[in-house]
């Protein structure tokens, strides 16, 4: 299983760097709260699919984030593709997947730490509001399966149009 996660996860990453230039990557930052590991600080990028599929609703999106439980260190990563339902209006719904990797590690005293790696899928759902100016708001839920399974709720802007 692991293996595959592996290979899904360079074919991701290769993507992203044969990624067209005329598509566009736009840069976000959010607040997240993870039902297991409390409160989060995020990044993320995304962008066009461009020659992988025709269709201009669909895009791939690359995320960080960075949580603050009490008594240990945990950050994830992940590479999901999103489908927007509505790409236009003033509320647009979207729905999409992806791979994660998650880190979690604790320094106790010294002479004692320990660390965990593991993978898991991402299920997410979410709202894009109406620009701001050169902002756009959104909210999203993540339910993440496998090893560390947790819900997770974010809410953060892209920037740029």
């Amino acid at each position: 299983m692991r293996k595959i996660i592996a290979i899904a996860s360079i074919l991701l990453i290769s993507a992203v760097a044969t990624e067209r230039a005329e598509a566009q990557v736009q840069f976000g930052a959010n607040v997240s709260w993870g039902d297991d590991t409390d409160i989060g600080l995020g990044a993320r990028l995304k962008f066009g699919l461009g020659s992988l599929t025709t269709r201009s609703n669909v895009e791939g999106r690359v995320t960080f984030d960075y949580f603050f439980p009490d008594g240990f260190d945990y950050w994830q990563v992940t590479g999901d593709g999103i489908y927007q339902i509505a790409p236009t209006g003033s509320v647009a719904p979207y729905l999409g997947g992806g791979l994660g990797l998650s880190r979690s590690s604790v320094d106790v005293s010294p002479g004692f730490s320990g660390s965990s790696t593991d993978f898991f899928l991402n299920l997410i759902g979410g709202l894009k509001f109406k620009p701001l100016g050169n902002i756009r708001p959104f909210a999203e839920a993540r339910f993440q399966i496998g090893d560390g399974s947790q819900l997770v709720l974010a809410g953060g802007v892209f920037f740029g149009r």
